[in-house]
């Protein structure tokens, strides 16, 4: 997510939340963003480039139906030619309404699916490390081998088998050779 992402997230946010409008202003960026899914789309909008003609037209059909706030932020985004923004700026937005709310997404890659029962503790576990209220993802990577590794916000627990493979491996390629006597 880049930081200019983040800067107009921020300011739409303070905007949305000082008028009380962060759960409308959420949907509509939900609805930009299901837009934005498209590869096309999303690779017409990542164009600086764009006409000012092709720019208004974007940010006229985004903006379509969509909240004052919302409408206000595409035309400045538009005229100073950073609707590439647009890509990270849901997620931006979205993080900076769980911070909020002392929330956050951990996210929890495991080998195989995780059970009903073990999710439960991963989501208590979420909690303890991070102080605030955990929202799990579940992801599975078999290349993890087995074990699992669990991301809150930029900190990473990794008690993944593959991992400690590797930490072997590192230690083995460290380790002094011993020369075997004839």
């Amino acid at each position: 997510m880049s930081s200019l992402a983040r800067r107009w997230a921020k300011a739409l946010f303070e905007v949305a939340h000082a008028r009380g409008a962060l759960e409308t202003v959420g949907t509509d960026l939900v609805g930009i963003d299901d837009v934005l899914a498209d590869p096309t789309i999303r690779a017409v909008v990542a164009r600086p480039e764009l006409s000012p003609s092709v720019r208004r037209t974007i940010v006229k059909q985004l903006g379509e139906g969509r909240h004052e706030f919302v409408r206000n932020l595409l035309e400045a985004l538009g005229a100073r030619r950073r609707l590439a923004v647009l890509l990270d700026l849901r997620a931006a937005f979205d993080a900076l309404v769980l911070e909020s709310r002392n929330e956050v997404v951990a996210v929890v890659e495991s080998a195989h699916e995780i059970a009903g029962s073990m999710r439960g503790q991963l989501v208590a576990m979420a909690h303890r490390l991070s102080g605030r209220v955990a929202h799990l993802q579940f992801e599975v990577k078999p290349e993890l081998v087995g074990g699992i590794r669990l991301r809150v916000g930029n900190t990473l627990w990794d008690g993944s088998v593959a991992a400690a493979l590797g930490e072997l491996r590192l230690r083995l390629l460290a380790a002094p050779l011993a020369r075997a006597s004839t």
